[in-house]
Formats: structure tokens, C-alpha cells, sequence
């Protein structure tokens, strides 16, 4: 491919990015891909075709964005191949001048290939943060947003640079098992909760759940639990996903599990009907067996204060006022928690292969314990 198509191409690139809304929706697609997301705040972001920030007259890099101390520094190719060193020798650079940096390279196309180019590739794919061909930035910037301004123009040069692999038609549907994807399409997260669901028990009730400002969830639970808890609430596990939101801070996107030990008050005791001390006393020692069960599975206990939802405490003792707290959850995340980075190392399958694993434990300790009760 000439070279000249490659300058067209950069040249095309920092034209979109010169559009505001076009730069955020870049850099969350950049971030997706990145195990270490970068959050640039696209407002700040400054964009530069190939400068020569080392002071070096051989060193030019493609496009380089940076907000702050943090740099985005982005390879681009058509046809020809990266150069073998480039990723490491330009980040190392730019963290030397005091950069957060995350390399990129976007390519025209993956090529297989065996024996020695093979082992090249690979060592591509291990020294950039991220590698991806202009189909699939393509594909997730129009998953993120179809009417994204100056999309159309990407895509008009970019077609008309006749790659060899073809490029989606604009009404492509993302796959919906993309891990990638996760934090930001709930088709996607959807189909992961599924996925895991179908590993399970067949008998188990399901249903996906975002209470208030809380994690996405997917909640579930047999019938049987809600029995000897005296309650209706059969949804009493939760697989939540996690991410960054305005109240909490998160390094990055994981899931985790908890148990939804109690859940109501007195007045829906009686409301119940058949309420009395000695239901009341059952249902109290049980409670206390189930959260001993988690305290010494080695969970975390965590309560609300007195009639405040969102105001949360570590729960130290077993004494549940029935009139004041309203939920008791132990938290799973000493024992299992599959971060982002975790969960796109490992791949559809066995991510939700670990953690189907990890629910049938779950369900199998209070399988337990309720047998050892009765």
C-alpha cells in the first residue's frame, strides 16, 4: 500500500479527532480495549500528527494525544507492518517525561501467519497496550454511537483504501459477546449473565436487577431459600458487576458476589400473616446461622444504618433489629473477583465457565448448611 495513504489516513484521523463529541467517543473506544483504561477527559485532550517529542530527529510518532500527564500515543498502518520496537521505545520516552502513556496501533489487517512472523505478531500483541484493525475501531465507535459526528467521513476514507478484510456494512450489530464491550452495553452484559445462568441449575430463578445507584446485578436463587428464611425474597444471590460511578472510584470493571442475608422489617413479618414469637425466633437463629456461614467463608458482613439505604457499615456482631436494618449482604470479594483485566484474558467462555463455578459453591455451602439445620 503506498505510504502516502497512510499520511491520508493519519491526516483523516486528526481531522475527526479536531470534533469534540468525535474525540470522546474515540477515546472510550480506546479505553474498552485497554486493561488499564486511560479516562482522558476529551474537553482537555490535545491532538498532534507526527510530533517528535523526544528531542530525537528519527523519532516521530504518528498521532500522539495528551491531557494532563497522561498520553494516548496511537501507530497507524494500512499495509505495512509496525515497527519491532516501536511500542516500547515511544512509551518508554514519553514515561520518562513524566507520562501515564498506553501505546496503541491501529492496522489494517491481522494476517495469519506461522512459524517465525507469527511469534512477531504475538510479540506485537504483547508490547502494545492494545492493537486492533480499523474494521473494529469502526464497528466500536458505531456501537457506542451510530450518529457519532464525522463517522461517516472515517468510513468513507477508509473504505476507499480497499483493505483487504471488508468492513462491516453500517448496519452491523456488534457481537453481543464481546467482552469488551461490557461496560457499556447492556445487551452485551445481558448475554454474560445468561451464559452463566445456562451453567447452573436448571431449577434456578433468575433475573437481572439495578437497584437505585447500585451495581447491575443479576440475582437468583431457588425457592427453598426463601422458605427457611420465612420470607418471599428467592432472589437471595447476587452476581454484581461493577465500574466506576460518580460515588466510588474503581480501578476497573469487575464482577463479584453477594448474599442477600435479610430484607424486610417487622410490619412485613405480620403481614405475612401467621406471625409470632416463636416464628420470629426462627427465623432470627437462621438468619444468624447464614451470616456466621459467610462471616466464616470468609465474606465480608455489611449493613445499613439505622433507616438510611445508602449509609452503609460493616456489620460486627448477629443481632438483627428486625425494625431498623433492612438488609444484611456478605460481600464475596475476598474469595472471588474477576476484574476486567481477569475476564478479557481468559474469554467468553471460561470467564463465565469461573464464574458459574464460583455461584455453584455459593449454592452448595447453604445447600449444606440448611441440611445440617434441619
Amino acid at each position: 500500500m503506498p505510504k502516502q495513504d497512510e499520511a491520508l489516513i493519519e491526516a483523516t484521523l486528526e481531522n475527526c479527532l479536531s470534533d469534540a463529541a468525535f474525540r470522546a467517543g474515540f477515546l472510550r473506544c480506546i479505553d474498552q480495549r485497554l486493561a488499564r483504561p486511560l479516562r482522558m477527559d476529551a474537553a482537555k485532550t490535545r491532538v498532534d500528527q507526527q510530533p517528535r517529542p523526544f528531542g530525537d530527529a528519527d523519532a516521530r510518532l504518528d498521532l500522539l494525544l495528551t491531557g494532563g500527564r497522561r498520553a494516548l500515543l496511537l501507530e497507524l498502518k494500512v499495509d505495512s507492518a509496525e515497527n519491532l520496537h516501536q511500542y516500547l521505545n515511544y512509551r518508554e520516552g514519553l514515561e520518562a517525561e513524566g507520562y501515564d502513556t498506553r501505546a496503541v496501533g491501529i492496522i489494517g489487517r491481522r494476517r495469519k501467519k506461522r512459524g517465525y512472523k507469527a511469534k512477531v505478531e504475538a510479540f506485537f500483541d504483547e508490547t502494545a497496550d492494545a492493537r486492533m484493525t480499523w474494521a473494529d475501531l469502526l464497528r466500536d465507535l458505531r456501537a457506542i454511537d451510530p450518529k457519532l459526528p464525522r463517522l461517516s467521513e472515517m468510513e468513507t476514507q477508509i473504505r476507499a483504501l480497499k483493505l483487504d478484510n471488508p468492513l462491516p456494512p453500517p448496519e452491523f450489530a456488534p457481537d453481543r459477546h464481546d467482552l469488551a464491550d461490557l461496560p457499556h452495553s447492556p445487551a452485551t452484559l445481558r448475554a454474560f449473565f445468561e451464559d452463566v445462568h445456562a451453567r447452573l441449575p436448571a431449577d434456578l430463578d433468575g433475573r437481572i436487577e439495578q437497584p437505585g445507584n447500585a451495581p447491575v446485578m443479576w440475582a437468583f436463587g431457588h425457592r427453598r431459600y426463601a422458605d427457611w428464611v420465612g420470607d418471599n425474597l428467592v432472589h437471595r444471590f447476587q452476581l454484581m458487576f461493577e465500574e466506576s460511578r460518580p460515588k466510588k472510584e474503581l480501578d476497573e470493571p469487575h464482577f463479584t458476589f453477594g448474599i442477600m442475608c435479610f430484607r424486610r422489617d417487622t410490619r412485613q413479618v405480620r403481614a405475612d400473616g401467621g406471625w409470632s414469637i416463636s416464628r420470629r425466633l426462627r427465623e432470627q437463629r437462621r438468619l444468624a446461622m447464614l451470616l456466621r456461614h459467610c462471616r466464616d467463608n470468609g465474606m465480608d458482613l455489611c449493613t445499613n444504618k439505622a433507616r438510611k439505604w445508602h449509609s452503609h457499615e460493616r456489620l460486627v456482631d448477629f443481632h438483627i433489629d428486625l425494625d431498623r436494618a433492612k438488609f444484611v449482604v456478605a460481600h464475596d470479594v475476598g474469595n472471588f473477583r474477576l476484574d476486567a483485566t481477569d475476564y478479557l484474558r481468559l474469554g467468553w467462555d471460561a470467564a463465565t465457565g469461573a464464574v458459574a463455578a464460583r455461584a455453584r459453591e455459593l449454592l452448595a455451602g447453604v445447600d449444606a448448611l440448611m441440611a445440617e439445620e434441619d
